[in-house]
């Protein structure tokens, strides 16, 4: 079973998330979190496999929450889910160490296929999806 925690301060994209992680299967969520300290501080208590992280959080940013990550759990999987599909902004979340990083208004497809790649790395993605 795959693990993932979901760091997004907005409701509407947090369900989103979360009910494309139910309809994938094979997937607990760990938590989910709309400020960077909390999710720093589960993180820290419990590392789940995948953060599926926004950049623009409460109380700090999703630069924040990478740092952590790559300082401490740097087997963690950070995939970057954003409006802000800037050139400069994916690069350097990139260049800090997130495994993809998706624009949210566009690609959730491709990351559901990514998740489920994750989840079920022995299955065809397309039975899945």
């Amino acid at each position: 079973m795959l693990n993932v925690m979901i760091v997004e301060d907005s409701d509407f994209v947090r369900a989103i998330l979360r009910n494309l992680l139910l309809d994938i299967g094979g997937i607990a969520l760990s938590g989910e979190y709309v400020a960077a300290p909390a999710a720093i501080s589960a993180l820290r208590v419990n590392p789940p496999d995948v953060v599926l992280l926004d950049i623009q959080l409460e109380q700090g940013s999703g630069m924040d929450v990478m740092n952590v990550v790559r300082n401490e759990h740097s087997d963690v999987k950070v995939i970057v889910v954003s409006n802000s599909p800037e050139e400069a902004i994916r690069t350097s979340y990139l260049a800090a160490g997130a495994y993809r990083f998706y624009d949210k208004s566009f690609e959730i497809r491709s990351l559901r296929k990514k998740l489920a790649r994750l989840a079920f790395p022995e299955t065809d993605v397309e039975d899945i999806c």
